[in-house]
């Protein structure tokens, strides 16, 4: 999970975990990050981190996006 660096070194100890996660905004960039990574592994394993996302994938006014495979126009 190298794709969760920035995540781990942000992240308090488990023991400083409570205290640490007193502050909203602080919240809010955890949640994101962990619906990153759960976005970012949608397509091959639909258990990873379930239950991660901010918007869930079933509210009508946010429409959950995937890119199309990239033409070669070369």
């Amino acid at each position: 999970l190298d794709e969760c660096r920035y995540l781990y070194d942000w992240m308090p100890s488990l023991d400083m975990f409570y205290s640490g996660m007193m502050d909203i905004e602080r919240q809010f960039s955890f949640r994101f990050i962990l619906d990153a990574v759960a976005k970012h592994r949608m397509v091959y394993n639909n258990e990873f981190f379930y239950g991660t996302a901010s918007v869930s994938k079933f509210e009508t006014d946010y429409v959950e996006k995937v890119l199309s495979v990239r033409k070669n126009i070369i």
